[in-house]
């Protein structure tokens, strides 16, 4: 399924603004894909309002997105698993108290939550602001926290999630969500030190959050050897022990030319994706980050709104399945083909053997 363009927003008109706004605060928590996301809305509101000053509050898990973008002034983390596990522990309460003190060192112009939830409006509510915005109710991920902000977003359903926070930071600083999106990941180079990725080769991304969101492994080692006999090198990551175990079960499967990739960190990931030919990918943080980095990526899917959770890029990438069902391999040779055939337009690559069972 290839995503539509982004639709119009019935109902979202220009803020009525005093004067330029000066300093904004992003709350965005969680999670990974979210992150990357709210970088477009971000650099949306920058296009805007030049100058504007922009600080972040996120999870401290997912605190390297933030950073990557060259106009976000500061970011501050807040370690939410670790006050879950321990939330006694004196240590979390001083933890607490500086980034108190840090958020109302500035006073802001606006605060935009784009999480939609009680715990993004205790922090937004910590700051200093004149004036707040959340989604609409409906949107929201708990609608009860809706009412607590000064202003919210009209209603925007069934929206590609980086279209809702595009949607949501127009509605608080009149910005324009239909123009092209800026990640900021272009300017993220490869750290030094770090092992480049091998010269002709594919992401493989089967690991999930969630038993839901990940696919048998046969599947994976099908794409696999789909990607040697088109002369592409397919790469697995991984991020602990166990997805180290999985990934390198499945590139034994697939045979010798697939990589196990070194453990690399989000910044680390984003240099090496900048020469990938394809992503495939389950619906996690990685498959997110690869589509906004450009790369063609196609982003599998059993359930769930399909629309809503797709990869960002709507011309270089598509999703697969839904509806209780994982994709074809038919579906899936032909989504290799579209996405490989700009740099593969050879006589060789148009007789490529379509997937091969394991």
């Amino acid at each position: 399924m290839n995503l539509p363009a982004a639709p119009a927003l019935p109902g979202l008109s220009a803020p009525r603004l005093a004067r330029p706004p000066r300093r904004l605060l992003v709350v965005k928590l969680s999670a990974l894909g979210d992150q990357i996301f709210m970088l477009a809305a971000v650099t949306d509101a920058l296009r805007r309002w030049p100058g504007l000053e922009v600080d972040w509050v996120v999870d401290e898990r997912f605190a390297a997105i933030p950073r990557l973008h060259p106009e976000v002034r500061r970011v501050f983390t807040v370690p939410l698993r670790r006050w879950r596990k321990a939330p006694l522990r004196g240590a979390h309460w001083r933890e607490l108290a500086a980034l108190v003190r840090s958020l109302r060192e500035s006073e802001y112009d606006l605060v935009v939550d784009g999480q939609g939830m009680w715990k993004s409006l205790i922090v937004s509510r910590l700051a200093r602001a004149a004036d707040s915005i959340t989604h609409d109710p409906g949107d929201c991920g708990e609608a009860g926290s809706a009412r607590h902000f000064r202003r919210r977003c009209p209603p925007v359903p069934h929206l590609h999630g980086a279209a809702r926070l595009r949607a949501l930071m127009a509605a608080a600083l009149d910005s324009d969500p239909h123009c092209p999106p800026d990640y900021a990941l272009h300017c993220v180079a490869l750290p030094a030190g770090i092992e480049p990725p091998p010269p002709d080769w594919a992401l493989l991304q089967p690991h999930a959050s969630r038993p839901h969101k990940r696919c048998a492994d046969e599947l994976w080692v099908r794409l696999g050897q789909a990607l040697v006999a088109r002369g592409v090198t397919p790469v697995l990551p991984w991020g602990n022990d166990t997805e180290r175990a999985e990934s390198a079960a499945i590139c034994a499967a697939i045979g010798p030319s697939a990589r196990l990739a070194p453990r690399l960190d989000i910044p680390a990931w984003i240099g090496w994706l900048g020469t990938a030919r394809l992503c495939v990918s389950t619906d996690t943080g990685l498959g997110h980050i690869a589509s906004a980095c450009r790369v063609a990526t196609i982003m599998l899917f059993r359930d769930g709104p399909v629309p809503v959770f797709a990869p960002a890029d709507p011309v270089r990438s598509s999703a697969l399945g839904g509806g209780g069902c994982w994709p074809t391999e038919a579906e899936l040779d032909a989504a290799l083909a579209r996405a490989l055939r700009p740099t593969t337009a050879t006589a060789d690559s148009a007789a490529a053997p379509a997937l091969q069972r394991a």
